[in-house]
């Protein structure tokens, strides 16, 4: 491998690192959304994205949480909300 391929790979290397407490879904890359639910109720917090093509990636939450939603739009390199939703709370324990 010659010099300038090497720090390339190093740089991809670099750029593909995320930090700590961030974990990216590839598996989902390229998938069309349908449609995402948000549970909070005793016995399912949950959030899960459906995909068109009826499969869906769910993620099971703790309880005692609150989840706060907004839709950005980032086409200008700038975030522009779009809408917020209100802060759903999870119930007591």
């Amino acid at each position: 491998m010659n010099p300038s391929a090497k720090t390339r790979a190093t740089r991809r290397a670099r750029k593909r690192q995320l930090p700590p407490g961030c974990v990216r879904y590839m598996e989902v890359k390229g998938k069309t959304v349908d449609f995402a639910e948000l549970w909070m109720q005793p016995g399912n917090c949950s959030v899960t994205l459906w995909f068109a093509d009826k499969t869906c990636l769910h993620f099971d939450l703790d309880p005692g949480l609150s989840v706060e939603t907004n839709y950005y739009d980032w086409k200008r390199g700038e975030q522009r909300v779009i809408k917020t939703w209100r802060a759903v709370r999870a119930w007591k324990q």
